[in-house]
C-alpha cells in the first residue's frame, strides 16, 4: 500500500486528542501539519505511517523513541522536508494502542522495513536512518541484521545499556532496570512506578516546556499505558548493543547533548567508537530533549545528511 492510499485515523491525531486543549490548538497542532498520514499494509496488520517532504527525493527514516508519538520528531521532519522524503511511523502497542505490544523488537524492525518497501523501488533501502533515544535500538538491529539498508546513520542520544561496568546516569542506573520489573510484577508495580516517577499529569508552570512535558507524559497517563511502555522498553534491556553496533559499516554520526541527564556522555562516546565509521558530536548547552527544543541540534542532523537548503523553520521554534 502506497502513500497515496486512503488514510485511517492517525496516532498523531490520537495523541493530540489526549493532550490539554490549549496545547492541541497551538504549537503541537502546527508541528503536526508537516506530516501526511498514510497506511502501510504489513503481515501484522495496517501500520499507521507518516511522510513529509517530496515523494521521489532521497528517503530519510525517523525512528522515534519507543512508546513516544512521532509528534516528538515533527520539528526535525520539518527541517528535513525541503531536501528529503521523510518517513516515520507510530509504534504498535504504544502510542498506537489499537495493537497489542509486539513480543519483540524484531516486529518493529519489520514495520520499518515494510514502511520503506512501500515507497520507491519496493526495497527496504533509504538514504539515511535517524534514530533518537530508544529508537536507536531499532536502528541498530535493523542495520546490523540487514533488514534495512541505509547509506548513513545518525543516532541522537542513544539509550543503549553497554553493560554493568559502563558509566551511567542516575536514570540509567535506577529507572531502566524498573521496566523488566514492571513486566514481571504487573499492574501493581506499574502503579508504584508512576508514583515514584512523579507523573502527576500536571503541565509545568513554564509554558515554553508545556508541549514537551505533555508529550513525554502520555506513556504515564495510566497504569495500563505504563504497562505497555514497560513491555516496549524491557525488550531493549536484553539487547547486545556493542555486538550490533560493531556490525554497522556506514558513515555514522552520534549526537549527544552536553547537559543530557538521561544518557551518559560515555554511552554516546562508546557508541561512536564501536561503529566502524562513527563520529561523535556534542551539542553544547542542551539537554536530552534537544532534538525537540534545539534548532541547532536539528541543523547538525541536516548537515550530516547532506541537506542543501538552508533552515526554513517557523520563527517561534526554540
Amino acid at each position: 500500500m502506497t502513500e497515496e492510499t486512503a488514510c485511517m485515523t492517525g496516532a498523531p491525531a490520537a495523541a493530540l486528542a489526549e493532550l490539554p486543549p490549549h496545547l492541541c490548538d497551538g504549537v503541537l497542532a502546527r508541528d503536526a501539519r508537516v506530516f501526511r498520514p498514510h497506511v502501510v499494509a504489513t503481515p501484522d496488520g495496517p501500520l499507521q505511517a507518516y511522510a513529509a517532504g517530496r515523494v521521489g527525493a532521497p528517503v530519510v527514516v525517523l525512528a522515534n523513541p519507543l512508546g513516544i508519538s512521532c509528534l516528538f520528531m515533527a520539528r526535525l521532519a520539518q527541517r528535513l522536508a525541503e531536501d528529503f522524503h521523510v518517513l516515520t511511523w507510530e509504534h504498535r502497542g504504544l502510542p498506537d494502542a489499537r495493537h497489542p505490544v509486539p513480543a519483540s523488537l524484531q516486529a518493529h524492525v519489520h514495520d520499518m522495513a515494510a514502511l520503506l518497501a512501500s515507497v520507491g523501488t519496493g526495497a527496504p533501502r533509504c538514504h539515511a536512518l535517524v534514530a533518537y533515544c530508544s529508537g536507536a535500538h531499532l536502528a541498530a538491529l535493523a542495520l546490523a541484521q540487514g533488514s534495512v539498508q541505509a547509506a548513513r546513520l545518525c543516532l541522537v542520544s542513544p539509550s543503549f545499556d553497554l553493560g554493568p561496568d559502563a558509566p551511567k546516569t542516575a536514570y540509567q542506573r535506577a529507572v531502566m532496570p524498573l521496566w523488566p520489573r514492571v513486566v514481571r510484577d504487573g499492574p501493581r508495580m506499574a502503579a508504584l512506578v508512576r508514583i515514584l516517577l512523579g507523573q502527576s499529569g500536571r503541565a509545568p508552570a513554564d509554558a515554553l516546556d508545556a508541549e514537551l512535558e505533555a508529550l513525554n507524559h502520555l506513556p504515564f497517563a495510566s497504569d495500563e499505558r505504563l504497562m505497555r511502555y514497560a513491555h516496549l522498553l524491557a525488550q531493549t534491556c536484553a539487547q547486545d548493543a556493542p555486538q550490533l553496533l560493531a556490525r554497522i559499516d556506514v558513515p555514522s554520526l552520534v549526537l549527544h547533548s552536553e547537559l543530557d541527564d538521561i544518557v551518559h556522555p560515555q554511552t554516546a562516546a562508546t557508541c561512536a567508537a564501536l561503529l566502524a565509521h562513527g563520529t561523535l558530536t556534542v551539542q553544547p548547552g542542551e539537554g536530552h530533549f534537544a532534538i525537540y527544543r534545539s534548532a541547532a541540534m536539528r541543523e547538525q542532523v541536516a548537515r550530516f545528511l547532506g541537506a542543501r537548503h538552508p533552515p526554513h523553520e517557523r520563527t517561534t521554534a526554540p
